[in-house]
Formats: structure tokens, sequence, C-alpha cells
């Protein structure tokens, strides 16, 4: 999908030298609302599959630790990153 992604990319950014549509350094870009809706859908389960690929690697990792005192200290050690981050305004 990337691949496929990156490649269509490039074709539609890709310059010919006699159009005269070089002033912009694009093609013109003409989507319509069905290729929206196709590109939303591809979002959404590019999404969801990531979500479920990482469910299924944490669902690994406890399986084979067995024991969770790491991660509540990490979650502890990022909650506080987060909070001085807050208060001091950064984020």
């Amino acid at each position: 999908m990337v691949v496929a992604t990156l490649y269509d990319l490039y074709k539609t950014l890709k310059l010919e030298p006699k159009t005269r549509f070089n002033e912009g350094n694009l093609a013109p870009l003409a989507v319509d609302p069905h290729q929206w809706v196709v590109l939303r859908d591809l979002d959404s389960s590019f999404r969801s599959s990531s979500r479920l690929s990482l469910v299924a690697w944490f669902m690994r990792w406890v399986r084979n630790k067995g024991d969770l005192r790491h991660l509540r200290f990490t979650e502890s050690a990022l909650a506080i990153v987060l909070l001085i981050l807050l208060m001091r305004g950064s984020i």
C-alpha cells in the first residue's frame, strides 16, 4: 500500500517538460468525491490495522513477561514528564 501510494504521488507530482503547469512545480490535482471517500476508507483501515497489531504485540509481551511492574513504572514516569511539560507550557 505504501509503495503504491508513493508511486501514485510520484506520478502526480512528476513535471512534464512541455506542459503549462510547470509554474507551480505541481501537476494539477483533480480529486472527485469518490476518490476522497476511497482515501478516507484506506486511512481508517490502515489505522485500525496498526492498532490491532499494537494490541497483538502488547498481549504477546504480557504473556511472555507475565509481570507488569515495568509497565506501571514506565506509565508513571511518562505521566510525570507530561505533567511537568504541561506545567511549563511546553505543550
